[in-house]
């Protein structure tokens, strides 16, 4: 699989920038691929997305910030899809989250909290974050 992806990556940007980028996200989906015994899959389109879903939530128990967790899945779906997968099958590389804006930072850069959709805002489930500007069917009401 990591001929594959290498060969994507090179086809796609030949001076290597994009294979910098992807690669590290790869590393962490191939890692977790090993661990779930499933090592012995020599082609993408063997990968069972069955495996996506544990994917998501390997990377939620290893606390990797949201940021992070974005890019990554945006960085395996970007490679599946360019490896030929239908877009269809990626709908467990997913981590839906609600947003709710807190105080501008001292920059006057909006701020957000996230959580999972599933889960409550407590301390133990938030995480803050400096977001973009865009209004969002996400975001909850800013209460000053």
């Amino acid at each position: 699989m990591k001929q594959q992806i290498d060969r994507i990556a090179n086809s796609y940007s030949h001076d290597g920038q994009f294979a910098r980028l992807m690669n590290p996200a790869w590393e962490i989906f191939e890692a977790f691929i090993a661990g779930q015994h499933a090592a012995d899959l020599k082609s993408l389109d063997e990968i069972p997305t069955s495996l996506f879903a544990p994917f998501v939530a390997h990377c939620e128990a290893l606390q990797m910030p949201q940021s992070q967790l974005f890019m990554v899945l945006a960085a395996v779906r970007m490679l599946l899809v360019l490896a030929g997968r239908d877009h269809r099958d990626l709908t467990g590389l997913v981590a839906p989250r609600k947003r709710k804006r807190v105080r501008n930072a001292d920059s006057g850069a909006y701020q957000f909290e996230y959580f999972p959709k599933d889960a409550g805002a407590s301390p133990e489930n938030v995480a803050a974050d400096t977001g973009s500007t865009r209004n969002s069917a996400n975001d909850e009401p800013h209460w000053r």
